[in-house]
């Protein structure tokens, strides 16, 4: 039987871990769209993070050899620098 977790000899990314709906959550953390619902819930110290290290390990190389993400952007739309926002909670790569 053909192993089902690689492809052509590379690991499938199993996306659902990715981005399920703790993920989303994350997201609207960070906008503060809940913010004070989060606060009653977890105090001003917030939700537990949880990530996968390999994942982890992988984005930060990927970093590397990468710009930011607002320079970027700035390249591909041509458009003039913007002052980037903070990170906000939770945020690890």
């Amino acid at each position: 039987m053909e192993n089902a977790a690689s492809f052509n000899g590379r690991v499938i990314t199993y996306t659902a871990s990715l981005w399920n709906h703790e993920s989303y959550e994350c997201i609207l953390y960070g906008m503060h769209f809940a913010a004070d619902h989060y606060r009653q819930k977890f105090g001003n110290t917030g939700k537990p993070v949880s990530m996968n290290q390999e994942l982890l390990f992988r984005l930060k190389a990927a970093r590397q050899g990468l710009p930011p993400h607002a320079v970027w952007l700035e390249q591909m739309t041509g458009k003039a620098a913007y002052p980037t926002a903070y990170k906000p909670h939770g945020w690890v790569a």
